[in-house]
């Protein structure tokens, strides 16, 4: 059977500038890979992205909450 990765990518928006930030997230989405992205902020290559494809959560002081 085949499996599928879970692609992990911690603060992106910290490390690589808009452009590359969206390269990386569509050579990831065409993979069919699954991705977990933390952030500090959201940033504008995220907020284009298919609101189907992305559940959003805040994350303070160990408490989880699903952003809607």
């Amino acid at each position: 059977e085949k499996e599928w990765p879970v692609l992990c990518l911690d603060d992106v928006s910290s490390e690589i500038d808009d452009g590359h930030q969206r390269r990386l997230l569509d050579m990831v989405d065409a993979s069919g890979a699954q991705i977990l992205a933390t952030a500090t902020h959201v940033s504008r290559t995220f907020e284009g992205m298919d609101e189907c494809a992305v559940t959003r959560f805040h994350v303070e002081q160990g408490d989880v909450t699903r952003l809607l």
